[in-house]
């Protein structure tokens, strides 16, 4: 990669600090792309979600693989707590049992079995209609994560769209792409935090459904495809047209 890299003219990275990567590259030009959410809800479905945001039992979707350092299992723990509190609060867990350095994939699925219970469904890999569906009816996209090689994951992307607030760590590059007066970061590792954050989000449904707002908001100025698409053209016309004069 580091070989093919030195010929290159242009990079393209998601986010700003991303340049770290580039180490033994030397890229001359740099360029910076975010990643985009497929799909978006029509004005009228976002004003009838943020309409009975303050009304409706807090739903809570987990959109991503099914591997122990992305958080699962501590999120699981933290809705378990505030149930048997008596908060009204749901979680949906939606992906497929992957490995990492924690855990094999059959222990992982072994892992999420053991903490199922009333209000934690797990409903496996979802996509196109389910998918959005989900995420139309979901108040806060989680992901508590501190999985080694994080990038910039599309499922926070995709739940800003869709106008859930980002329930996430500060990990590797998420401080990057998302607005902390939209996003809420918790600790890693700690079922405590991510309780803590559940309950503010819920206490405190006004300040909530600002936060949802600003994401969808924010998605919509920063993650379509058709600026991702013409941001990429962009890229490779200027560079033929640059090494085209040399």
């Amino acid at each position: 990669i580091k070989t093919i890299g030195k010929e290159a003219t242009d990079s393209i990275l998601l986010s700003p600090r991303m340049t770290e990567q580039l180490k033994g590259i030397s890229s001359p030009r740099i360029h910076i792309i975010p990643n985009f959410s497929e799909a978006f809800p029509s004005e009228t479905e976002i004003a009838a979600k943020m309409e009975t945001f303050s009304t409706e039992p807090l739903q809570i979707l987990y959109l991503s693989n099914l591997i122990f350092s992305k958080g699962y299992s501590y999120l699981m723990a933290a809705v378990r707590s505030l149930r048997a509190k008596g908060i009204e609060v749901t979680l949906t867990l939606a992906g497929r049992p992957l490995d990492d350095e924690y855990m094999t994939a059959a222990e992982a699925k072994r892992r999420l079995d053991m903490e199922l219970c009333e209000g934690i469904n797990f409903i496996g890999m979802v996509r196109g209609p389910e998918k959005w569906n989900q995420l139309l009816k979901a108040h806060v996209i989680a992901l508590p994560t501190f999985y080694r090689t994080e990038a910039q994951p599309l499922s926070l992307i995709e739940g800003m769209a869709f106008g859930c607030i980002p329930l996430t760590t500060q990990h590797n590059y998420n401080e990057d792409f998302l607005d902390p007066n939209a996003a809420i970061f918790v600790d890693k590792r700690s079922s405590e935090s991510i309780e803590a954050a559940i309950l503010d989000i819920n206490n405190d449904r006004d300040a909530s459904r600002s936060r949802a707002q600003l994401a969808n908001s924010i998605a919509k100025n920063r993650f379509r495809l058709d600026q991702y698409i013409n941001d990429i053209d962009s890229v490779f016309m200027n560079a033929l047209n640059a090494n085209h004069k040399i």
